[in-house]
């Protein structure tokens, strides 16, 4: 899925950047493999991730860039938590611009889930004890210079 949300966003950024014309072209057409692509649209690492102690929290991709059409992402939020009094976990996110934060996924001490297509830099994602309602880690999405 993050292949071929990475691939049409690579495509939809390289034909923005096409010259216009009648729509006839002299040029061969290149055939790219998708695999190459996917790899080319994201930096070598974007994934994210938090050590509080025996708390882990990651977002893959964690990072989005600062140009619009590729400002937004859809990400896999994981956490994982070894300490015997953490039972569940609960992932609250909140808006770079503040506001309530808002219940994104509950779980046990280790889970994973999918976010929609609105992480955006400045977005904050908070790991918190569902028992105790203590943050046990943080992350707030940060954006790579765009390309």
């Amino acid at each position: 899925m993050l292949r071929k949300t990475l691939l049409v966003s690579l495509v939809l950024a390289t034909s923005a950047c096409s010259p216009q014309g009648d729509g006839s072209s002299s040029a061969p057409a290149v055939t790219a493999r998708p695999e190459a692509a996917a790899v080319a649209a994201a930096p070598v690492d974007t994934a994210a991730t938090v050590v509080n102690g025996p708390n882990t929290l990651t977002l893959k991709p964690g990072h989005v860039f600062a140009c619009d059409g590729r400002d937004r992402a859809v990400s896999t939020v994981g956490w994982s938590s070894s300490d015997p009094a953490v039972q569940g976990v609960t992932i609250l996110v909140q808006a770079a611009e503040g506001g309530e934060r808002k219940v994104f996924a509950e779980g046990g001490a280790s889970g994973t889930a999918e976010t929609g297509n609105w992480v955006m830099a400045g977005g904050k994602f908070f790991m918190v004890d569902s028992g105790s309602g203590k943050e046990l880690a943080k992350h707030v999405v940060t954006a790579y210079p765009c390309q």
